[in-house]
């Protein structure tokens, strides 16, 4: 399961994976288009949705045109719904608990510097450190 897990983490690290994932999310559907949204070449668009394919995230749907030839798009499989769905429930359920352990560490602190057992300037640096930690918490698109 592990190794599954990786290779699947592995491959969606890429930025470009992930904005070919929000591009079928929002309605693209042709590697056409959403070469054009991204701005990368059809190349690096197709190499990205076969693996993503193979890993049943990604479904190819051949569509008939006027040509004879079907045209082939891509859309989220239902698999791949859902999975993103448990992404996003889990990275929010981590941002929630990360986000009420930083108040709790905060408080203590402002407990601390009211009662006096640490300085002000210890304070101002610990409070630095959680506010900077906070902003990489919520740089990580885990922020509602």
């Amino acid at each position: 399961m592990r190794d599954r897990s990786a290779a699947i983490m592995k491959h969606m690290a890429s930025d470009t994976c992930n904005k070919i994932i929000q591009s079928l999310t929002e309605g693209l559907d042709h590697p056409d288009d959403i070469c054009k949204k991204l701005g990368v070449v059809r190349q690096t668009v197709d190499w990205h949705l076969v693996r993503l394919s193979a890993l049943g995230i990604v479904e190819r749907v051949p569509i008939s045109s006027l040509s004879g030839r079907p045209k082939i798009v891509y859309h989220l499989s239902e698999n791949g719904m859902e999975m993103m769905r448990t992404i996003d429930d889990a990275v929010q359920s981590h941002y929630l608990k990360i986000k009420m352990r930083y108040e709790k560490e905060i408080e203590e602190l402002d407990h601390e510097l009211a009662k006096g057992s640490i300085s002000e300037a210890v304070y101002i640096g610990k409070i630095d450190k959680i506010e900077k930690e906070i902003k990489i918490l919520q740089g990580a698109g885990t922020a509602p």
